[in-house]
């Protein structure tokens, strides 16, 4: 008699339009047919912003959130009831607080979706990520270069870590991917001003004398407020900033050039969703991972000369058809290697 595999998997919240939240919908709902899946959440507020099948069971477990032991226990006999096979969790910053006790017959699997070239320096999330590397069954992050980094800075057997590319989520059609330099549109995407750095890309907006026009989506409430205020303070035209969007495939295809003007990265997923849709990158050339999964399909600039350089990299791709096709033709390309069948595929292997 077959006996379906139960997992059980921890993020904060699957209520924002991150990657992360995006990646966990694309994974359960792949697996939903051969597994029984839990997803443990802080706070149930609404539907998760991504579509999730209906057999995952979405739990609340914000009850206890302010006392470590409670939770930690809370978490141990939900993972004993259900005779959780494999418990994911998704950031090693806090999985301290959310694993200190597990069956024995539950693996450990940590997700890692955040950098370790960029991260936080507080003590605790330094010692949740010592017992992270010692504690998890495997330990699966998004490029080789944090493999490496794991490697390095806290003795991760290699043997445990596991290189997984987030794939494209979105269909893609051909007559979507065309050479779009005519829509005379750029976008940027993310949930964090400081983070993605739109406060470096308006300062380059702002010395930019053109036609064309700058979408800024994906932001929470208060940091669109904020960022909208911070536009009229400073008379920046041509500039209209959304919050979060379900429909995200709309804005690439009518979009002309993707900007990546973050500080800090893993692998982020909108590059190369911006690139299935055929638009050339702008990017920092500061984070390694960024580097990884683009090669030299990407327009780098120097994080050193920061808004300048943003500036002369849009104007260079606004002015030069021809600079712009070349760098349109390898984001297609590009884009060749992630597939959600890959995804997929290695995740069934590490859950064997």
């Amino acid at each position: 008699m077959y006996i379906m595999k139960s997992i059980t998997l921890l993020i904060s919240n699957l209520y924002s339009s991150g990657g992360t939240q995006r990646m966990v919908s694309l994974l359960c709902n792949a697996l939903i047919e051969e597994y029984e899946i839990n997803i443990l959440v802080n706070n149930i507020i609404e539907k998760p912003f991504y579509p999730l099948d209906d057999r995952v069971n979405v739990v609340d477990i914000s009850k206890d959130k302010d006392d470590f032991f409670r939770r930690s226990i809370r978490i141990y006999n939900f993972l004993q009831k259900h005779k959780s096979d494999f418990y994911i969790n998704i950031d090693t910053n806090s999985v301290l607080y959310y694993s200190l006790f597990l069956p024995k017959h539950t693996k450990l699997i940590i997700w890692e979706h955040f950098s370790l070239e960029n991260n936080y320096k507080k003590l605790h999330f330094t010692l949740s990520r010592i017992y992270a590397s010692y504690r998890s069954h495997r330990l699966v992050v998004l490029s080789e270069f944090e493999k490496s980094l794991w490697y390095k800075r806290y003795k991760t057997p290699l043997r445990k870590i596991d290189v997984i590319y987030n794939p494209i989520p979105l269909n893609v059609h051909s007559e979507d991917s065309q050479n779009k330099h005519n829509n005379k549109t750029i976008i940027a995407i993310g949930n964090n001003i400081e983070v993605k750095g739109f406060d470096l890309l308006l300062k380059a907006w702002k010395n930019l004398k053109t036609e064309w026009s700058l979408k800024i989506i994906g932001l929470p409430e208060l940091e669109k407020n904020k960022l909208v205020d911070y536009i009229t303070i400073e008379g920046i035209r041509n500039v209209k900033v959304f919050g979060r969007e379900s429909d995200i495939s709309s804005f690439y295809k009518n979009a002309s050039i993707f900007v990546l003007s973050s500080r800090k990265e893993a692998a982020p997923l909108v590059l190369l969703e911006s690139q299935a849709f055929g638009l050339p990158v702008i990017a920092f050339d500061h984070i390694s991972s960024v580097k990884e999964i683009s090669g030299d399909s990407v327009f780098f600039v120097p994080y050193r000369e920061k808004e300048k350089a943003l500036k002369d990299a849009i104007c260079s791709l606004i002015n030069s058809e021809n600079l712009y096709l070349d760098y349109y033709k390898k984001s297609i390309e590009n884009t060749r290697r992630f597939t959600i069948n890959n995804f997929i595929k290695s995740w069934k292997e590490i859950l064997t």
